[in-house]
C-alpha cells in the first residue's frame, strides 16, 4: 500500500499507466476514494502518468485530528505531486475535488 506521509497524515495513492507520459493528477470528492477514477485511469494509462489518491479522511488515507480547508487539501496534492517528483501536472477534479484542483491552481500554479 503506497503512502506519502504529508501535513502528518499518510495519504494513500496509486500511479499507473505510461511511467514516461505526461502525469494526470485525479483529485476525488467529498466521500469517495481513488477508485473512482479507476475506469477513467485505465482508459488514460497507454498514454498518460495516472495518479490518484485517497484525500485525507478518506479510503485508505490517515483520518486528521484537527479541522483543515480546501488549501490544505491542496497543499496535500501538492505534496504528493512534488513527493512523487512531477514537476507538472494535467489536473482533475470531481465535485470537491474540483474545488481542491481550483485551489491547487491558485496557490501552486506550476502545476
Amino acid at each position: 500500500m503506497p503512502t506519502a506521509r504529508l501535513n502528518g497524515l499518510d495519504l494513500f495513492y496509486q500511479v499507473q499507466g505510461n511511467p514516461q507520459g505526461p502525469p494526470v493528477l485525479f483529485i476525488e470528492g467529498l466521500g469517495g476514494d481513488h477508485r473512482r477514477w479507476k475506469r477513467t485511469a485505465a482508459l488514460l494509462a497507454g498514454t498518460y502518468r495516472c495518479i490518484t489518491f485517497d484525500n485525507r479522511d478518506g479510503g485508505q488515507s490517515g483520518r486528521a485530528s484537527a479541522f483543515y480547508t480546501i488549501k490544505d487539501m491542496a497543499q496535500d496534492a501538492a505534496g504528493l505531486l512534488q513527493t512523487l517528483g512531477v514537476s507538472q501536472a494535467h489536473v482533475g477534479g470531481y465535485s470537491m475535488g474540483g474545488a481542491i484542483a481550483q485551489e491547487l491552481a491558485l496557490s501552486f500554479p506550476r502545476w
